[in-house]
């Protein structure tokens, strides 16, 4: 079955323009998904994507919890069910 990518981004870029401060998880079956999701992001400068996998390079997790850069107001994280069983990311609101 046909991953409904398009319908999943734009429902995240709507989160991210209209909604209030917090971050967006998503969550994602296997790291190609995560990918193609991540490819499919339009969402400007004023949000950082981290794409959180099991085969991610070390220090990647950790750096959702590092503060948002200057004129970034949006963190979204992709992530495999890694994240929701091992990881505690206390500003995601989506």
């Amino acid at each position: 079955e046909e991953m409904p990518y398009e319908v999943m981004a734009a429902l995240i870029q709507r989160l991210h323009l209209m909604k209030p401060p917090g971050a967006i998880l998503c969550f994602m079956p296997g790291w190609e998904e995560l990918c193609e999701l991540e490819t499919r992001l339009l969402l400007g400068d004023d949000a950082l994507v981290h794409v959180v996998h099991s085969t991610s390079p070390p220090g990647t997790a950790e750096a959702i919890f590092k503060p948002l850069p200057a004129g970034v107001r949006r963190r979204i994280i992709l992530a495999t069910n890694i994240a929701e069983s091992s990881l505690t990311i206390p500003d995601v609101v989506y």
